[in-house]
């Protein structure tokens, strides 16, 4: 679900917008609350730079935008354009490395760089989990739980009454249970 932000700075996707640390290493984010530099690099909240094509440098001092295809402007110069990536083998076994990061692996692939038009500027990506709703179907569950359990329970009773019954007069339990 994507929902407004009330930070204008942060921007979510459906895909992977590409971010990289001061070594190098590259991390894949699906939203991000962006910083404008001094020296002009959009970065995220770990400091990682938002690796992007640059056209030109981006003045620290001027307003930016960023449009639903990642196309980065400062009033009608185009400065660069966002590195999205998606497709990849197995979206699932991408590694999270914390604050919204992952980094891929053998299993995830790489995934390869895409033109997109779901960047959603002034928006967050919100959890796919309802609480109330989860807590409900687990309430559920829990007394549909001991529903059974009590007849099972019930059911023990009857059939050890059963056996119960079934015994020879004067035949006590233990020799009962030898025979």
């Amino acid at each position: 679900e994507i929902m407004p932000s009330l930070v204008g700075s942060e921007m979510c996707i459906r895909d992977s917008f590409v971010t990289e640390d001061e070594q190098g290493n590259e991390f894949l984010n699906r939203t991000v609350s962006l910083r404008l530099t001094e020296d002009g690099e959009l970065t995220d909240g770990a400091s990682r730079k938002l690796r992007m094509d640059a056209a030109s440098r981006i003045d620290p001092l001027k307003d930016i935008t960023i449009d639903a295809h990642g196309v980065v402007s400062q009033g009608d110069d185009i400065v660069g354009q966002i590195e999205v990536r998606s497709l990849f083998i197995d979206e699932r076994a991408l590694e999270p490395v914390g604050g919204g990061a992952y980094v891929t692996n053998e299993q995830s692939g790489e995934g390869l760089p895409i033109e997109t038009n779901h960047v959603f500027s002034g928006a967050l990506e919100g959890s796919n989990v309802t609480p109330v709703e989860s807590m409900v179907e687990l309430i559920t569950l829990e007394r549909d739980f001991q529903s059974l359990t009590k007849v099972i329970h019930a059911y023990r009773e009857a059939d050890d009454a059963l056996v119960d019954d079934d015994r020879p007069p004067g035949v006590s339990e233990a020799r009962a249970a030898v025979v």
